[in-house]
Parts: C-alpha cells; sequence; structure tokens
C-alpha cells in the first residue's frame, strides 16, 4: 500500500512539473547556474551517481521484483533531485542558448521520471517483460541525455575508467 500511495505522490509531483512547465509564460526564462561554478554541480553529481548506480544495479536485479521495486524508488529520487539541476554543459553555452538546452534537459529527466514509475508499476505488477522493456526505453534515454548532455571529458574519463566512470564507477 505504502508503494501504491508513493506512487501517486512522485506521479503527482511529476506531472506538477509537467503542467508548470505548459502553463509557464515563457519556459526559455529558466534559471541556469553560472558558468564560473559559484552554484557548483555537486547535487547535480550526486543525484547523477544515485542514477548511474541504479542503472548498475538494475542489470543485475533481473526479475527480482523486489529489487527492481527498491531500485526504481531510488532512481525516482534521484532523477527528481537532478530535473532542477543545471549540467555544466548548459552552463557553458552562449547566454542565450542557456534556456532552450535547459529546457531540454528538464524534458529529457521528466522522461525519465515517467519511465521509472512504469518501470515500478511493472514490479508492482511483477511484470517481467514489462521491467525488460522499461529498462531498454530507460538505457535509451540516458544514453541520448548522455551524448546531448555529458561533457566530452567527463564522457572520455568514463571510457578510461576515469573519476566518474570504469566498472562500478569507482575510477579515480
Amino acid at each position: 500500500m505504502s508503494h501504491q500511495f508513493f506512487t501517486v505522490i512522485l506521479a503527482a509531483s511529476v506531472l506538477a512539473g509537467v503542467s508548470v512547465l505548459a502553463v509557464s509564460p515563457s519556459v526559455t526564462n529558466c534559471p541556469v547556474a553560472s558558468a564560473d561554478g559559484e552554484d557548483g554541480d555537486e547535487p547535480l553529481e550526486k543525484a547523477m551517481e544515485k542514477l548511474n548506480r541504479g542503472f548498475r544495479d538494475l542489470r543485475k536485479a533481473g526479475s527480482d521484483y523486489a529489487k527492481v521495486l527498491e531500485l526504481a524508488t531510488s532512481m525516482q529520487q534521484g532523477a527528481m533531485m537532478a530535473k532542477t539541476e543545471t549540467p555544466e554543459t548548459v552552463s557553458e553555452l552562449d547566454v542565450k542558448k542557456q534556456p532552450m538546452a535547459l529546457k531540454k534537459f528538464r524534458l529529457t529527466m521528466i522522461s525519465l521520471c515517467e519511465e521509472l514509475l512504469a518501470l515500478e508499476k511493472a514490479a508492482l505488477n511483477e511484470n517481467a517483460g514489462q521491467i525488460k522493456a522499461s529498462v531498454q526505453k530507460l538505457r535509451n534515454i540516458q544514453q541520448s541525455g548522455h551524448k546531448e548532455f555529458k561533457g566530452e571529458d567527463e564522457e572520455e574519463g568514463e571510457k578510461k575508467g576515469g573519476k566518474r566512470g570504469g566498472r562500478g564507477g569507482r575510477g579515480e
């Protein structure tokens, strides 16, 4: 019962975020963190690490419905934390391009939240086929989001097993 309540609350939060974007007079007036790092991207890094850990662990969870449910919930929290942050790559853009890039980032994160809710629903319904389909959709969202919003140096670091990447994300 508590999982259903949490799902309803999270769904309402996601939908509220969507409707705020829909009724906002100018979505492109979203605040953007300064490029000099004053605001820092530590909250975004923490949220993304929570998501990345979840992606790693989803591979191992298979059809362990309780584990998938736990991971879906944790990843939802990470996605909700991340969606209001500004990626460094957006902060580094020309000031005129930042609002649209930030809007695109937020919409990507909302899509991630929606699919994480679908994953949670599949786990609650013990539907292994739907879990597999949701995991694939989540991977696609992750890959396109990383391609769009991660800096080249971060991607290279992950490929080489650097600070934020490597097997298990335990690089140096």
